[in-house]
């Protein structure tokens, strides 16, 4: 047992958080963002070419094995042009301005395999509402140059506004971190788990079983947010009023994710629910059908929805997706029947996207955005192995992750068969 937090170092706020960055980037042998990285705006420049050296870095991180939505290129590359999807690149300085020639001349030399780290922020309004975006298509190949310092810079630029256009569009960055022990033929997440807890500090809201990973397996990676001000989470779990569960197990790992974030406790309820209306919502899917065997489909309660959360959850069950995710709002007691048809259908609460009281410029224009807490309950699909976290087996030294690490082992397994 340590008394070292494993999952999530305390909240120091915004000044605290760019007070940390900076001085431990002052410390970074060697690390000269000039020299070293490749900006949003420099991808965009040449779209096309940024594309397809983010797919030839991510197919040789995993040794070819590589699954999720990076390979359609004149599709990929209108989003970046668009900026609904932003491209950051970092490595050694040869290599670094290897690319940029290869940007400013508009081709990618045939037998370049680059030694970069690559990763991707994409406009993720649609999954899980305004302001979030989706840190993604993260991988790298740069023997010469490791991925602190630049996730680091990247994390610095959203916080203290030098990356205006991301300050502007996005409160919140969810993203979901390897963290499976590493073995002989793939390369686990100690490093980047060590990296997020101690250095990035973004806050752990729980895990994400919804992408199939190197060896056709599920990981249960983290779910964790950046946020550009945590001040806004932590003046909306503080308002929040009661949370409704039909599952006490899932109750008490929801309010040790918010001990773990923020150290606030938030009132939770337990009961059976009764069916009192119709609930609508709106079904998000993969964006080809040739993608839906290796990514996640998700059902969101949402009032404007065009279908009946039971007939989103039909349509759902229909695909191959390999992992089948639920939204549902925890603040209103008439969501404690959705919970209980999903725990009768193999879904288990995964992850929670915390309440927000904060803004967004679209447009030009400020827009106020207040959001609820919702709960995530995941199923993967029957017979996909899922491969937990490296530290399963710790014992941390607080309460709320004892209470997280038991609920990983008693209820995130997904069937003994399904989990090595």
């Amino acid at each position: 047992m340590t008394d070292e937090p494993l999952l999530c170092l305390p909240d120091e706020g915004a000044e605290g958080l760019i007070t940390h960055l900076r001085a431990a980037l002052s410390r970074a042998p060697g690390f000269d963002p000039a020299l070293n990285t490749v900006a949003p705006v420099e991808s965009a420049a040449s779209a096309a070419v940024a594309v397809e050296v983010r797919m030839r870095v991510l197919l040789d991180t995993y040794r070819g094995d590589y699954r999720t939505d990076s390979f359609a290129v004149e599709r990929l590359a209108a989003q970046v042009r668009e900026q609904r999807e932003s491209i950051w690149f970092w490595g050694g300085s040869a290599e670094v301005s290897r690319l940029r020639a290869a940007l400013r001349g508009g081709r990618l030399p045939a037998d370049w395999q680059p030694a970069l780290g690559t990763v991707t922020v994409l406009d993720a309004e649609a999954e899980f509402g305004p302001g979030h975006g989706e840190l993604c298509r993260s991988g790298s190949t740069s023997g010469e140059f490791g991925a602190k310092a630049p996730i680091m810079w990247r994390t610095l630029g959203f916080l203290d506004g030098r990356e205006s256009g991301l300050r502007d569009a996005f409160h919140s960055l969810v993203l979901t971190p390897r963290n499976r022990p590493s073995t002989a033929t793939v390369r686990g997440g100690e490093a980047i788990h060590r990296i997020h807890t101690h250095y990035v500090r973004s806050r752990f809201w729980g895990y994400a079983p919804w992408y199939v990973m190197q060896g056709g397996v599920l990981e249960l990676t983290e779910f964790r947010e950046s946020n550009r001000d945590p001040q806004d989470v932590r003046t909306a779990l503080e308002s929040t009023g009661t949370w409704y569960f039909a599952d006490a197990a899932e109750a008490d790992f929801a309010a040790a994710l918010c001990r773990i974030s923020f150290d606030v406790g938030v009132p939770t309820q337990v009961g059976t629910g009764s069916a009192t209306r119709s609930l609508r919502a709106r079904l998000t899917t993969p964006a080809s059908a040739d993608l839906e065997r290796d990514n996640h489909g998700t059902v969101s309660v949402d009032e404007d929805g065009p279908l009946l959360f039971e007939d989103a959850l039909e349509q759902l069950d229909r695909l191959p997706v390999c992992c089948a995710v639920a939204h549902v709002p925890l603040t209103d007691p008439a969501t404690v029947p959705l919970q209980r048809l999903l725990g009768e259908r193999g879904f288990r609460l995964t992850a929670v996207l915390p309440p927000k009281r904060t803004w967004i410029v679209r447009d030009g224009v400020t827009r106020d955005i207040e959001t609820r807490p919702t709960g995530m309950w995941s199923r993967p699909r029957p017979g996909l192995p899922v491969v937990a976290p490296y530290y399963t087996g710790s014992v941390p030294g607080t309460r709320a992750e004892r209470t997280v690490l038991s609920y990983l082992r008693d209820r995130l397994a997904f069937g003994a068969q399904g989990t090595t």
